[in-house]
């Protein structure tokens, strides 16, 4: 639609008004990443499929766990701007690209979403789980079961594998690195 087009076109702008206009740009900004690919992101269009396969309301609590430069969070303010967006992101660079973004109804937290017991009270919860460990994959499941029957959590890559969540949809879109796989989930 063009409302969606001109929320692209906005969302494009504010990464290079921020001096990150790619992930590529993103990933250079901590320094352990260099030389590899370990950070990844997904773009507007992926990011509003998986809003749509989530199926957030329109006044939903959002948050990404492990933001980085807030392109999701961006994406999902833009799209849904009756919704309160947040993401939380623990490496200090990423979070200060993603805190010069100026949404109303968007927020960003640099700290640890483990620790971060507001974001896990949301409704929907994505998660870029690509180059999580297998020690912080299990410590999002565990912390999955604390979450209101009915909140969404979204992964890539990983499927979780909590007791308290069931597989609802599974689908392949695009990320900066190639072909992701999401993982729709629900807290039953």
């Amino acid at each position: 639609s063009e409302t969606d087009d001109a929320a692209r076109a906005r969302w494009a702008k504010a990464f290079v008004d921020a001096g990150c206009a790619t992930s590529h740009h993103a990933a250079a900004l901590v320094p352990s990443n260099a030389g590899d690919r370990r950070y990844g992101e997904v773009g507007f269009w992926t990011s509003a499929l998986i809003l749509r396969a989530a199926l957030a309301p329109s006044t939903a609590r959002i948050a990404d766990l492990g933001s980085g430069v807030g392109r999701f969070t961006l994406a999902a303010a833009l799209l849904m701007p009756e919704a309160q967006v947040v993401g939380v992101e623990i490496a200090p660079e990423l979070h200060a690209v993603a805190a010069k973004l100026d949404v109303p109804n968007l927020s960003h937290r640099c700290q640890d979403f483990l620790a971060d017991d507001a974001c896990w009270s949301s409704d929907v919860l994505f998660c870029n789980s690509t180059a999580f460990s297998a020690e912080l994959i299990a410590d999002v499941e565990r912390k999955c079961a604390s979450l209101k029957r009915g909140a969404v959590v979204v992964t890539l890559t990983t499927r979780l594998d909590a007791p308290e969540l069931e597989l609802v949809q599974r689908f392949d879109a695009p990320a900066s690195w190639g072909v992701a796989t999401v993982f729709v989930h629900r807290r039953v």
